[in-house]
This record gives C-alpha cells, sequence and structure tokens, in this order.
C-alpha cells in the first residue's frame, strides 16, 4: 500500500509491497509441501507440459502440471508444479527442458520412475525430450486435432481462398465508419448489434466463429458502405456455407476433447468416427493412431488396448511401453443403436456413453473385472489444455506495465491461483457491516461459523508461521460511503482454528495455536 492512491481508498493499516512478496512467497511454499505430501500418495504420475511466450517481456515460460489418480477421491486430478522460465533462457532446447523437469521432481520429492508419461503439443522438442529421458510422449490430442483441421481445409478446393478473403474483410468492417454503418444494419435486423468477427491464428476455431458471424451478417456487410471491393463472389458464398456445416461437427470435437481429464479411448472413439466418414478420411493424416507424428505408437496403442479390456491381444513391444501400468477395471457395455446414424450423431452417442460410464463409476455400479493394470482413465489425460487454460489466465498477470514484476512472485502467484481449484486449498468470504462481527470459526466439518458482537478474540501468540494467503478488502458503496466489509481466508485444510476481525480492522488468523496478524489488500 505504497501508493498514495491505493492507501486512501482503504480502512486497513499500511503495509509495505516487501509484506505482501513475503507472504505470497511463503504461502506458495506452504502449498509445495502440501503437494508434495498428496504426490507420496500417488503410484504413477504423468507431467503435462506446455509453453508461452510473455506479451511484451520475450520471456519463455514452461508449465508443468501432474496428473494422477487423486488418492482419496479416485478421480482424475491435476496441480501445477511450476511455471518458470529454463534455467538458462537462451536455450529452449530439450536438454534445457530435462533440467527443468529433473529440478522439479527434486523439489517436489517425486520419484522419476513414478512418472509413467508425458503429455505436450507433438512438436520436435517434446519428442526429443521424451527420447532422451525415457519416458513415452503422449501427444496432446486437441493439438493434433487442430493439424487435422488445417489438413481438411487445405483439402477443400478453393476454401482456404475464400476463408482468406472473409478473414480480409472481416477486420476491415470493424474499422471505425464501416462499424458504426454496419451496427445500424444489423441493429435494424436483428434488433441488436452485431459486431464482426476476426480469425485467431493461434485457435482453428475461430475459423468457425468468423464464418458463423459472417453468414449471420452477410446481407449487412453486403450493404455496408466502404466494404463493396471486399465482397465474395457466389462461389466463394457456397464454399463458405458448406464449410460452415463440417465446421459445427468440428467444433463440437474440439470443445469435448478440451475437457479436464479428457481419457485416450473416448478421444480415440471420436477420432475413429470421424475418420470412418469418406469426407474426412484426410485427417487420418493426424489423427491416425500410429500416424508418422505419433512419438510413441506402442504406448499410446497398449494404453487403449487395456481401456477396452482387450489386454491379452497386446504385443511384446506395446506390453513393454506400458510396463509401469496397472488398471483395475474394465468398463460396462453399452448396447448399439439398430439404425444408422450421422457422423454428428455417432459423436453424440460416443459423449452419452462417456458420461453413462463416469456416472455409473461414481455409483459403484457394475461389476469390474479384475486387471494387472491401473486405472488409465484416471491417470492420464488425452490433452495438456490445462496448460493453456492456465496461459489464458497468467496473461492477466504477467502483462507489460508489470515488467518490474519478479518471476518468483509471478509463479508464486500462478501456483496459488491453480491450487485454488484443487483439494489442496479451500477458501471462505466474509461479508459484513463494520463493528458486527468479531471471530470466525471454520470446524473439522468444514462448517463455517460467524460469531457476532460479545465474543472475546484469540490472545495473540508470540510464535510465528507462514500465513495461508488471505486478502483483506474494504468495499465502497456509493462510491464515497463506506457501509460494507469483506476479507477473505485461503488456507490449507486442518491448519485454520480461528479468525477474527478487531476494532483496530486487524485482520488476526490462528494456526494451529499459533496467531498471525496480517493486513493485505486485494492484488
Amino acid at each position: 500500500m505504497e501508493n498514495p492512491l491505493t492507501r486512501s481508498i482503504v480502512r486497513i493499516q499500511p503495509f509495505r509491497i516487501k509484506t505482501i512478496r513475503k507472504y505470497i512467497i511463503g504461502t506458495a511454499r506452504e502449498t509445495e509441501k502440501a503437494v508434495a505430501l498428496e504426490l507420496k500418495k500417488v503410484g504413477a504420475v504423468t507431467l503435462l507440459m506446455d509453453g508461452w511466450t510473455c506479451d511484451g517481456t520475450s520471456t519463455h515460460y514452461i508449465a508443468i502440471f501432474a496428473g494422477y489418480e487423486h488418492p482419496r477421491l479416485h478421480e482424475y486430478n491435476e496441480v501445477l508444479l511450476s511455471i518458470q522460465p529454463t534455467f538458462n533462457e537462451e536455450d529452449l532446447g530439450a536438454d534445457a527442458h530435462i533440467e527443468l523437469f529433473e529440478s522439479t521432481l527434486e523439489l517436489y520429492n517425486l520419484d522419476k520412475e513414478k512418472v509413467v508419461c508425458i503429455i505436450g503439443d507433438n512438436c520436435n522438442t517434446n519428442k526429443a525430450i521424451s527420447r532422451r529421458w525415457g519416458i513415452p510422449l503422449v501427444g496432446c490430442a486437441s493439438h493434433r486435432f487442430n493439424l487435422a483441421v488445417k489438413t481438411w481445409i487445405g483439402s477443400q478446393r478453393g476454401l482456404r481462398a475464400a476463408l482468406d478473403k472473409v478473414n480480409v474483410l472481416m477486420p476491415k468492417a470493424i474499422n471505425l465508419k464501416p462499424a458504426a454503418h454496419l451496427g445500424d444494419l444489423t441493429y435494424t435486423a436483428h434488433e441488436k448489434i452485431l459486431v464482426a468477427k476476426t480469425e485467431n491464428v493461434t485457435r482453428w476455431t475461430s475459423f468457425m466463429t468468423m464464418v458463423q458471424r459472417y453468414l449471420r451478417i452477410k446481407e449487412q456487410l453486403d450493404a455496408c458502405n466502404g466494404l463493396e471491393e471486399y465482397v465474395l463472389s457466389g462461389t466463394e458464398n457456397r464454399l463458405i456455407k458448406e464449410a460452415a456445416k463440417s465446421f459445427s461437427i468440428f467444433y463440437f470435437v474440439a470443445v469435448e476433447i478440451q475437457a479436464k481429464g479428457m481419457d485416450l479411448l473416448h478421444v480415440r472413439q471420436q477420432f475413429d468416427t470421424l475418420l470412418s466418414d469418406e469426407k474426412y478420411s484426410i485427417m487420418a493424416e493426424k489423427l491416425d493412431p500410429r500416424d508418422d507424428i505419433v512419438e510413441c505408437p506402442d504406448f499410446e496403442v497398449g494404453c487403449l488396448k487395456v481401456m477396452r479390456g482387450e489386454a491379452a491381444t497386446l504385443t511384446e513391444d506395446e506390453a513393454a511401453a506400458i510396463a509401469k501400468l496397472r488398471q483395475k477395471g474394465s468398463i460396462p457395455e453399452v448396447s448399439e443403436p439398430t439404425r444408422e446414424l450421422s457422423t454428428k450423431e455417432i459423436l453424440s452417442l460416443n459423449s452419452k456413453r462417456r458420461k453413462i460410464e463416469i456416472d455409473q463409476k461414481q455409483r459403484g455400479g457394475g461389476e469390474q473385472e479384475q486387471s494387472p493394470y491401473i486405472d488409465i482413465k484416471v491417470t492420464i489425460s488425452a490433452t495438456s489444455n490445462c496448460c493453456e487454460r492456465l496461459f489464458s489466465e497468467a496473461k492477466y498477470i504477467m502483462v507489460p506495465h508489470r515488467l518490474e514484476t519478479q518471476t518468483v512472485i509471478s509463479t508464486a502467484v500462478q501456483t496459488l491461483k491453480r491450487q485454488q481449484k484443487s483439494v489442496l486449498l479451500h477458501q471462505f468470504s466474509i461479508w459484513f457491516l463494520p463493528d458486527t462481527i468479531s471471530s470466525v470459526h471454520y470446524d473439522s466439518k468444514e462448517q463455517l461459523h460467524r460469531p457476532f458482537q460479545d465474543i472475546s478474540p484469540v490472545c495473540p501468540s508470540s510464535e510465528t508461521q507462514t500465513v495461508i494467503s488471505t486478502a483483506v478488502q474494504t468495499l465502497k458503496r456509493q462510491q464515497k460511503s463506506v457501509l460494507l466489509h469483506q476479507f477473505t481466508i485461503w488456507f490449507l485444510p486442518d491448519t485454520i482454528s480461528s479468525v477474527y476481525y478487531d476494532s483496530k480492522e486487524q485482520l488476526h488468523r490462528q494456526f494451529r495455536g499459533t496467531e498471525y496478524i496480517c493486513c493485505l489488500t486485494g492484488m
């Protein structure tokens, strides 16, 4: 709170930037210890990884997640282990990545023998990591599907050129004068303003959103002043309309396989369903299980056979590739439809089957056959999209105007944000009127109790520990009068016993009999 403006709008005692840095880093370290304890109970772990270059800093960050079967919930779980540059930022090769992986495993006391595979994009660097480190690579299904869709687009005569023309037209339509005219036209036609959408080169799905919007406002684009020279021909419009039907199918698959913990078997079912349609057979160049793009086909095919209950058909190479894996049971059969279904209907049916399988497993229904392999469905994810989701959040924290923020602080903040969504961290928020609350108690049953007014506070202790991250915020109502207060507590399970907010507006937390006073504000 060294900023005068920030200090003027809050009602808590001032603290220095060093204070908040201390508690952010300390909290992140405590969280790392909790993650290490949980991973110690796990039999098999997968490492999910991807890279991202921060805008405005030219710093390349490597994100590493651990995926595993939760020891208590027996479902797929993933936690962030690290997001940081390589130790030598000039070296982005396989050896630099391996050095970072080994350092991360050492930080969490995780034995390399527990790592059954790496999950990441099908790029040359990741393939080299797999070969040199001696751990199989499972290529990210989303990345492969992205490449397959681009292959399909390139195989359609004239489609790429038509999409390029749409991608030229739509940016022109968001310029100042055309956008104003287009807004009036779309409001008259659709009773709301519809703006043009453009292609995002890093996401193929932007093709579909761009095409959908183009087809919806085509008549208004044709009538918009200043866009006449960019209008598409009749043939190009026909190609775009036909492509939109296929894009809707691709979009369904792409969004579905991005789900957390999406398993290899369901992804293979969806890919095979697409490839069975002659219209999309060209996509086999990227989606075939033994295509050249696959670095470890024996491992992936072996996993699929085990998940189908066909472990007896494993070849020697496949059995050797999945030697670290053991499975617990097979999946109940689902009745087949009697009539012939369309490609889109089969894709939807596959999704329904997966939901039924998950529901039956959660209810404990159905008999399960014993198998010598672990439950691969809750151990190995088919994609590394957790890294992409992390980068989407990180770009709002690691922004150019925060260039002076140390990497260790940015990494600690990201660690805390990600663990919030796992079972490792709990949170509760209290909103209250001034002078009405005196203490908060969070008991072993995870029930929140709020005694008010005449409750004596806990006496401070001389001992100190790291505070599990917190933010104390004062809200303003009607811009000037402060009517409501809030504080949010972030903590590890079984570490907090009570909280109270005293008359001096200081937040007190007691951890296993040890109390801290730390007034922090939202970051």
